[in-house]
């Protein structure tokens, strides 16, 4: 199958009608975070990505990821500020990476919301249930 976007100035056409269309519907401009999952993309493509999202009419505010590097890196390859998103899975993490000096006065920093609510299991529990066993979790 032939791939239609970019090269189809249609499909480019179509795709800002269509964010047009939801801005309408919401009444303001559509707003994104985005979540990077790939390692096999270079951040000068994502930078790319983000730039051509943004000439389209989507507001990309920010994009998040827990490789700081990279983040910082696809920001700076950016046409507009970008504000990168750090993620860590625990308050343990974050501090970690501050004393790596990884975190910057101003960064903003998300957490994985699964990873705080988990409960460490006591050396009772290990022992009861093995190391891979399940306790309850406390919120």
């Amino acid at each position: 199958s032939k791939t239609v976007f970019p090269m189809n100035p249609h499909a480019s056409h179509k795709i800002a009608k269509d964010i047009e269309r939801i801005q309408d519907a919401i009444g303001e401009p559509l707003r994104l975070v985005l979540d990077l999952k790939s390692r096999r993309v270079p951040p000068r493509v994502w930078s790319r990505l983000i730039d051509n999202l943004r000439s389209r009419g989507l507001l990309v505010d920010g994009i998040g990821s827990f490789d700081v590097d990279e983040l910082r890196s696809i920001a700076k390859g950016c046409s507009y500020r970008l504000t990168p998103i750090l993620f860590f899975h625990s308050v343990g993490d974050l501090q970690r990476s501050c004393h790596a000096n990884e975190v910057k006065q101003g960064d903003t920093v998300y957490f994985n919301a699964g990873s705080l609510m988990w409960k460490r299991a006591t050396i009772a529990e290990v022992a009861q249930n093995g190391c891979c066993g399940t306790s309850d979790m406390t919120v």
